[in-house]
């Protein structure tokens, strides 16, 4: 009896590893059927008719932060982080249907040069790896309305308008603040700060993220400060009342003498 409980408990284990182990099922989506894909939500910026916003709207915008937008013909469509996580975006056509671009786009010298990644794959689906190509056909299936060797790439005849909000913490008022700043996408060229949507142009002349925001240890510098200050302060008060006794005390017995 105890060895069958014995043979039950290792096929029961095999299995186990078995399962763990199991090779995810891929699927591959791309363009032409990313909507399709349950959680194609997931990959694609969705355009909402129903909180239609300007770019002179989100230009007036405060204290939101972690955010950005991408903005067509004056249309901006809420991105819903900063991070360029999501490869596809919704715009309206001019006969106001709903047309799907891919957001994701790469310098000339990039593609030329074939430093990019052109597949991006997931496995936060049970049993499931999803991969998403953004690789493109037709100039019409980009954001930037320039296809090239099947990826899209920036185009300075019609450059992608992105917006971030523009972090800055003043840690002596312990104060937050924000404000929106429209120019280039993440790695596209740029000269100097202002081109660039985060503000941040680097030395090789190339747009970074805005990824700053509030963050838990903010304030923890001038805690440090406060309380560094106060400890300072307590200890001349204590050494003051001390030399202060000493002293009174020193010519209470000069007066008796």
């Amino acid at each position: 009896m105890i060895n069958k409980i014995i043979i039950l408990n290792i096929i029961i284990i095999g299995l186990l590893i078995k399962k763990t182990f199991q090779e995810r099922i891929e699927i591959n989506y791309n363009y032409n059927n990313i909507t399709s894909f349950q959680y194609y939500k997931d990959f694609v910026y969705l355009y909402n008719n129903d909180s239609i916003v300007s770019k002179e709207e989100i230009l007036k915008y405060t204290d939101i932060y972690h955010t950005g937008y991408y903005c067509k013909n004056n249309i901006c469509v809420h991105t819903d982080d900063n991070e360029y996580f999501r490869h596809f975006i919704e715009f309206p056509d001019n006969n106001e249907h709903i047309k799907l671009y891919i957001a994701t786009t790469f310098p000339y010298e990039h593609v030329k040069e074939g430093n990019y990644f052109n597949k991006y794959c997931s496995t936060r689906y049970k049993d499931i790896r999803c991969c998403v190509s953004v690789q493109c056909e037709y100039d019409s299936q980009c954001l930037s309305n320039k296809c090239m060797n099947n990826h899209c790439i920036f185009n300075d005849n019609n450059p992608i308008e992105h917006c971030d909000s523009i972090y800055s913490y003043n840690q002596f008022l312990d104060r937050r603040t924000s404000y929106i700043h429209c120019g280039k996408p993440y790695l596209d060229s740029c000269e100097n700060n202002d081109e660039c949507s985060s503000k941040k142009c680097a030395e090789n002349k190339v747009c970074l993220m805005q990824l700053d925001g509030p963050s838990d240890s903010e304030g923890l510098i001038m805690k440090v400060y406060v309380g560094s200050a106060m400890f300072v302060i307590i200890i001349i008060t204590i050494i003051c009342l001390v030399v202060k006794c000493r002293y009174e005390e020193f010519k209470k017995k000069q007066v008796r003498y």
